[in-house]
């Protein structure tokens, strides 16, 4: 286990290398050009049989000091495998849910396990991402968005329209909506085109939606989650390079590729 620590929330570097593909083994993609490229599971040295998946533990609250001046006096190199990673942080999550909360902490852990439909490239430019493209029509009122085919949900379910849909239809939910339902903005319906497009339809144009579909709070939520129990607490079925494991309220919460 390499020990990979930072007090201050940021994302450690080896979480974001391995945001290239997800645990389902979904293509990486591109974030400059949106291309994909394919991903081969790792083996053994003979070549036998899979490794076994790495893992992540985000610990919280005061065992950060104390994980990270072990770290600092390199305790914990010896005993640790190098596919793992541990991440001490200064708090926990509030939520497994993308569309109940809004804190830094819970972001940073939405971004492993769910994924958007566009990303930004080095320069802050939306590019495609889970999407392979998309188009505007000429009053700014319709959105439509082609995926990439073969993306998987945790579940092994595959990643389509309907789950985009779902998505923007739980957020825009009459009784409990989004608490950023007013970034997503004046979208008045989600319509599954065919299996791999999706169309968004606005009242009125609104230029902030793209940035916004590039922005964890807009995570794709697999379908799978609807009438999940726990959901948001012991559940989180997404797309991203990490599947939740276990959430432990105020110690851990363990990923696994």
């Amino acid at each position: 286990m390499a020990p990979v620590r930072d007090g201050h929330g940021a994302m450690p570097p080896e979480a974001e290398k391995n945001h290239d593909t997800n645990s389902a083994g979904n293509p990486a993609r591109n974030l400059r050009s949106g291309q994909t490229t394919p991903v081969a599971r790792p083996t053994d040295p003979e070549g036998s049989r899979d490794m076994e998946r790495p893992t992540m533990t985000i610990r919280t609250g005061r065992l950060t000091r104390t994980l990270a001046a072990v770290a600092a006096i390199g305790l914990c190199s010896a005993a640790a495998e190098a596919r793992d990673i541990v991440w001490a942080r200064y708090g926990d999550i509030d939520t497994l849910d993308p569309h109940k909360a809004t804190s830094t902490l819970s972001l940073q852990t939405w971004s492993l396990i769910f994924d958007t439909l566009l990303a930004t490239d080095k320069d802050g430019n939306p590019v495609p991402n889970m999407a392979e493209s998309w188009t505007v029509n000429d009053a700014g009122t319709e959105y439509t968005f082609k995926l990439h085919d073969g993306i998987t949900c945790h579940d092994g379910s595959p990643l389509d329209a309907t789950d985009v849909k779902y998505t923007v239809d739980r957020a825009f939910d009459d009784t409990d909506p989004s608490v950023t339902k007013a970034s997503w903005g004046p979208i008045t319906s989600a319509e599954v085109v065919d299996p791999l497009t999706v169309k968004l339809t606005l009242e009125t144009p609104f230029v902030a939606l793209v940035p916004f579909l590039a922005d964890s709070f807009s995570s794709i939520l697999c379908d799978s989650n609807e009438g999940a129990e726990g959901f948001g607490t012991t559940t989180a079925i997404g797309s991203g390079p990490w599947k939740l494991v276990s959430w432990t309220k105020g110690d851990k919460i363990t990923l696994a590729r």
